[in-house]
């Protein structure tokens, strides 16, 4: 019964992710996901996509900063290590970009949820966005607040 205990509460609960942003990020509801916004134009978004060929971190990571720096010339900036709210090992990417004449500050973090019983492999990306100045003025918070993802 303990072992049921999990499953019904994901049924009931929705099993939706969740992120505990500053209070100022307004979650928008009846999105697909999780996306946050400001008042500002700073947004927050979590994908989530299955992966049947069961990706380790490293690839996910490696492909990401492929694609970003050397096929869509973002600019790296850093890049770091993080755990989510469940304890889950994952990676941080961030970079800056010319977007129609305006810079951007852009941090992608990955995590792998590896399958279970019920579910196949998964991958968790969160995203963070927003101009220069408004990025930088809220970026220390966005990476703190991945470790709250769940």
């Amino acid at each position: 019964m303990r072992a049921l205990l999990p499953l019904l509460a994901c049924l009931l609960g929705g099993c939706s992710t969740t992120m505990q942003l500053p209070a100022d990020f307004l979650q928008l509801r009846g999105e697909s996901g999780f996306k946050s916004v400001t008042a500002d134009d700073a947004r927050v978004w979590i994908r989530e996509f299955a992966d049947p060929n069961e990706g380790k971190l490293e690839f996910w990571t490696e492909s990401l900063d492929r694609d970003l720096a050397g096929q869509r010339g973002y600019a790296p900036v850093g890049k770091g290590e993080v755990k989510d709210a469940d304890g889950r090992a994952g990676r941080w990417l961030e970079y800056s970009a010319n977007v129609r004449g305006e810079k951007v500050g852009y941090l992608i973090a990955v995590f792998v949820l590896d399958k279970s019983l019920l579910r196949q492999q998964h991958v968790r990306v969160v995203e963070f966005s927003a101009r220069e100045a408004v990025y930088a003025a809220r970026v220390a918070a966005v990476r703190a607040a991945l470790a709250t993802v769940h």
